[in-house]
């Protein structure tokens, strides 16, 4: 067995220590964990609608004619309208939740 001084036991643990005190002094600066962003599906990536076309006319002189026109143009402005809300509806949701997840601090 090594018999050791005291002076020389001494230097002994207090070489360990500085060694010790070295080790975990980092020679560079510490930065923030990374981690793994979180799948966020807030239907952003949805298609636009798709407006269906204006109604054409084909003779301006049969009443008929006239009258179906005018019934095709209520038609494509209800459908246009409808359309229109429903995109209005998406993009405010998609709006929304974006904003919940950046008021939470899980998005930029």
């Amino acid at each position: 067995m090594l018999r050791l001084q005291k002076w020389q036991l001494m230097l002994l643990v207090m070489l360990t220590g500085f060694a010790m005190l070295a080790g975990c002094a980092s020679k560079t600066p510490l930065r923030p964990a990374l981690s793994i962003a979180p799948t966020i599906q807030c239907k952003e990536d949805e298609p636009d609608a798709v407006l269906t076309p204006y109604p054409r006319i084909e003779d301006t002189r049969d009443p008929d004619l006239l009258l179906a026109h005018v019934s095709a143009l209520n038609a494509w402005a209800v459908d246009t309208a409808g359309r229109f809300r429903h995109e209005r509806i998406l993009r405010a949701t998609t709006r929304n939740c974006l904003h919940e997840l950046r008021a939470r601090g899980l998005i930029n």
